[in-house]
Formats: C-alpha cells, sequence, structure tokens
C-alpha cells in the first residue's frame, strides 16, 4: 500500500477512479486562535497491490503535534478490497468532517493509519506577520 494524497481541502468527490480536489491546503493563515473552519474535508489516495485484496482496518485523526490527545478522531472503518481484481487498485477515501476548530498556532499532524501503518501529512497554523 501507498499513500499518494493526504490532505485537507475545501471539497473533494470521486468519479469512478478520478478525483476531484477543491481547495487543498497546508498552511492555515489566522488573526486569532481559536480558528473555526466550516465544510474541512480529508482526502486519502491510496494505491495497493495485488497483495492488498482484502479487508483493511484504517483509521484517521488528527492532532497537535506536541499533544497526545487529537482535536478529530480517531475515526475508524473497515475497508474491503476483497473483490478488487488486478494488480493495480486505487482507493479514493474522502471524509467531510465538516466543523474544524484549530485551537491555537502550532504544526498538526494529519495521521492516516492502514492496517496498523501510519503515514502522517502535516499542516501548520500560523498568524502571519504584518
Amino acid at each position: 500500500m501507498k499513500v499518494e494524497i493526504l490532505t485537507l481541502c475545501d471539497y473533494a468527490q470521486a468519479y469512478g477512479d478520478r478525483l476531484t480536489i477543491v481547495g487543498a491546503f497546508s498552511t492555515i493563515n489566522a488573526e486569532k486562535f481559536p480558528i473555526n473552519m466550516s465544510d474541512v474535508t480529508l482526502v486519502v489516495k491510496i494505491v495497493l497491490d495485488e497483495n492488498d485484496n482484502k479487508k483493511h482496518d484504517i483509521s484517521v485523526l488528527i492532532k497537535k503535534e506536541s499533544d497526545s490527545e487529537p482535536i478529530v478522531g480517531p475515526i475508524s472503518t473497515p475497508l474491503d478490497m476483497s473483490e478488487s481484481k488486478g494488480n493495480f487498485i486505487t482507493a479514493n477515501l474522502i471524509l467531510k468532517i465538516g466543523h474544524l476548530t484549530i485551537p491555537s498556532q502550532g504544526k498538526y499532524n494529519i495521521v492516516f493509519s492502514f492496517d496498523g501503518t501510519d503515514t502522517v501529512s502535516q499542516i501548520s497554523a500560523i498568524v502571519p506577520k504584518q
């Protein structure tokens, strides 16, 4: 399994094997914190090989790098790829988080877990210099 995309965005939709992502971001600029964001979506695109044609356990969470408690999740779900055929299979996972509150400035980790193996993407929440 290989993670090709792990990002937050404004909107995403899958059309068969096509994936549309609108407004992907890795930095949140705010005048002050906490900042409340609406309509946030998490997108994960994974590539599987023939050894991955089975059921998997996946989960996602978002947490501040220095904190142990997540601000989102963990959200867990099974992913059944046992009916998939071929040696190159993709899966587009779209999780509409909706409302997201970033409590303070800093670095936040988006953690995607696939059968216990974590992939991490990072976003920064900052107050831009004037």
